[in-house]
């Protein structure tokens, strides 16, 4: 079994959308909804969806890690994943992870597979490198994707999301555990394991500037500067400045940088 948790707050439809999902994976699952008190028609759909969602949690919370770490207490599954309300795991990538996770005798820190951003009627693949171990530096050269990403349970063994950053706690999480590692373990499994809505506040100029942000706490840290350089944002910074229809651009420019590839428009 694997359990999913899902952090929403007043995004009533895409959860729906991504319920009704995850509702089509057969593969044993424990589904966590944890919602941050929406005053939209949540509720109608967790009822709704009653016979998918096997725990819901309204709380409040000081953002998507704060929300995490409140239902973490209740993944019961051997790996453990997260995603957003607009995200929708791929059910035969889930299953192939999950079939290769119950042959092997020592279980992989990490699975993880491609990944689709989706706006609009446009998709971009991303593709990281196939590794079997993942070492500080690797994480300069490329980023593994974060939703629908299983993680062993061990992995959060005293550990938890640090809750003050905004949009790289997921990155900080991994990054820490192979700091203090040396290394982790990791496998790729061949297919895409999330399409992820790419409209929300980590494809737009707040969420590169926020990024910075916690980039810059990330390296006060743990003394370790991730990507992307400072001059990246500097230079999207200044372009979106300069330019406000360059604006309009700069979600491409940057799926460009980090080697993305265009899938259909």
């Amino acid at each position: 079994m694997f359990t999913i948790i899902i952090a929403t707050k007043n995004n009533a439809d895409n959860l729906d959308r991504c319920l009704t999902h995850l509702a089509t994976i057969t593969v044993p699952k424990q589904v966590i909804v944890k919602d941050a008190k929406s005053t939209d028609h949540t509720d109608e759909i967790i009822t709704k969806n009653a016979a998918v969602v096997s725990k819901f949690i309204s709380l409040s919370d000081k953002g998507i890690y704060d929300a995490w770490n409140q239902a973490l207490p209740y993944a019961a599954g051997e790996y453990i994943c997260f995603s957003g309300a607009d995200d929708l795991i791929d059910r035969g990538w889930i299953a192939a992870a999950l079939s290769y996770a119950s042959e092997v005798q020592v279980k992989p820190a990490l699975i993880y597979g491609n990944l689709i951003r989706r706006l609009g009627d446009r998709e971009r693949l991303y593709a990281p490198p196939e590794m079997t171990e993942i070492y500080p530096t690797d994480l300069r050269r490329f980023w593994i994707p974060h939703p629908g990403l299983l993680h062993h349970r061990s992995l959060f063994d005293g550990r938890t999301f640090r809750q003050d950053l905004q949009l790289a706690g997921d990155y900080h999480f991994i990054l820490r555990a192979v700091l203090l590692a040396g290394r982790v373990t990791c496998k790729k499994i061949v297919g895409t394991q999330c399409i992820m809505g790419a409209d929300g506040l980590s494809h737009s100029m707040k969420g590169v500037d926020l990024s910075e942000l916690d980039f810059e706490k990330i390296e006060t840290e743990l003394g370790f500067r991730p990507a992307p350089p400072r001059i990246r944002v500097q230079f999207l910074r200044l372009v979106s400045s300069w330019c406000p229809v360059c604006a309009l651009r700069l979600r491409r420019l940057s799926w460009w940088l980090l080697g993305e590839r265009k899938l259909r428009s």
